[in-house]
């Protein structure tokens, strides 16, 4: 419990001390100001940029103008007059020297260059980089922004720069990571709504099946019931005709019984007269 209270205790202090360093990017030409910026531990730094469009990138002294991986890089900032609300920054993590320079055209060999924490002593100094950046080649330009905060004027904080890579990998892949889970919970989110449309769509086709499958049963029943009346109705008519025909025949029958008895009866009464004569 000692332990986390002194490491708290000195977090806050390092805070508390931390101081805030500012370098001006292209102000009244090719230049950086300060170009040489002392910095302690967890010190920030802060550049702000000037017209027309400015860029800062960490190089190394042997090659001034060529931009390294575990450095940092704020992109060109595009400035039509005075400061940009723009600025870029980075949190000093060791006190080892920071060289810098700016990636657009040939600004870097025209002397556009800086240091943080340079060595005091030896042959490297900020008036040596600026001639070993006059006979460099052509200039690297990065192209993704990296190692620091490029954001608007009094955002604080700022990925680690100064010999550590740690802060500003971290923090890339901590935001990377973010950016994974929400495009993969957006995925996820996508894939729901379509199994609920799909579910959806299923039940509706399954109901109207249903529907059409009832409908159509009910017609057939119901042509069922109308050919069967029909065929009830057609028996009855038969059978009213047929009692009608032998109504018919009957009566014709009886009618020729009589016709067929009084032609008898004539015939008697005839032969019967001419034998009284």
């Amino acid at each position: 419990m000692k332990s986390y209270t002194l490491l708290i205790v000195s977090s806050l202090l390092g805070s508390a001390y931390a101081t805030s360093h500012s370098i001006d990017v292209g102000e009244g030409g090719l230049v950086f100001s300060p170009n040489s910026t002392t910095a302690a531990v967890g010190d920030t730094v802060t550049f702000h940029f000037y017209p027309r469009a400015h860029g800062v990138a960490r190089s190394s002294y042997s090659s001034p103008c060529a931009a390294i991986d575990n450095g940092f890089n704020s992109g060109f900032v595009q400035v039509a007059s005075g400061e940009s609300a723009t600025t870029f920054t980075i949190t000093i993590n060791n006190t080892d020297p920071i060289w810098y320079y700016c990636p657009q055209g040939d600004h870097c060999q025209a002397g556009m260059v800086g240091v943080i924490n340079p060595p005091s002593s030896g042959s490297q100094n900020i008036g040596g980089f600026i001639n070993a950046a006059s006979t460099a080649g052509s200039s690297t330009v990065p192209i993704q922004v990296y190692g620091g905060i490029l954001a608007a004027k009094g955002t604080s904080g700022g990925a680690g720069a100064g010999g550590s890579s740690s802060s500003a990998s971290v923090g890339s892949s901590s935001r990377a990571s973010s950016m994974m889970a929400s495009s993969s919970q957006a995925s996820s989110m996508m894939a729901s709504s379509s199994k609920v449309s799909s579910s959806m769509a299923t039940s509706a086709a399954a109901t109207g099946g249903s529907s059409s499958h009832s409908m159509t049963a009910s017609s057939a029943s119901a042509a069922s019931g109308t050919a069967s009346h029909s065929s009830e109705s057609e028996s009855a008519t038969s059978k009213a005709a047929s009692a009608t025909s032998s109504v018919a025949a009957s009566t014709g029958a009886a009618v020729s019984s009589k016709t067929t008895g009084l032609a008898n009866l004539g015939l008697g009464l005839l032969f019967g007269g001419w034998l009284f004569l």
